[in-house]
Order: structure tokens, then C-alpha cells, then sequence
């Protein structure tokens, strides 16, 4: 009878300890997922940053390069600046 107690035991211990070890496996799968989304939301939204600001930064280089640009083209160039900054400090907000 003591050798089917001990059995037993062995079986219990090694079952909690297969039990440990995949949970440990489950937490670990579930960590890295987490980590995969936060870079991706990352990635996303830096790139939703960097395209309002790339069109902000074009205009104006273009309107304090381009010394004879007409007062209509300005007006056009500034006024989509305004939107892109406008649209950039929502994302931000």
C-alpha cells in the first residue's frame, strides 16, 4: 500500500509540475503577444504622426525656398499646412 502512496505521490507531483510549466508557457506566449501589439500600435502611430508632419514640413520648405511663388500659391500652400498641423494635433490630442 505504501508503494501505491508513493506512486501516487510521484504521479501528483509530476502532473503539478507539467501543470506549472505549462501555465508558465501560457503567461510567457500571452507576455510576448502583448509586447507585439504595443510595437504595433507603435508603428501606427508614428506612422499617422510622421504624415501630417512630413506635409507640414514640405509646404513650408517649399514656401521659404521658392522665392516667387505667387500670393494665390502661398495662401494654398499655407493653407494646407494649417490643416495637416490642425490634423496632426488631433492625433496627438
Amino acid at each position: 500500500m505504501s508503494m501505491e502512496i508513493n506512486a501516487t505521490h510521484n504521479r501528483t507531483q509530476t502532473d503539478y509540475a507539467e501543470q506549472r510549466r505549462a501555465q508558465q508557457a501560457l503567461r510567457e506566449e500571452k507576455a510576448e503577444e502583448a509586447e507585439q501589439r504595443k510595437n504595433d500600435l507603435i508603428i501606427y502611430m508614428a506612422h499617422d504622426l510622421k504624415t501630417p508632419l512630413t506635409s507640414v514640413i514640405g509646404y513650408i520648405s517649399l514656401l521659404e525656398e521658392e522665392k516667387d511663388i505667387s500670393g494665390e500659391l502661398k495662401q494654398k500652400y499655407l493653407g494646407i499646412a494649417l490643416k495637416k498641423s490642425q490634423r496632426l494635433e488631433e492625433l496627438v490630442n
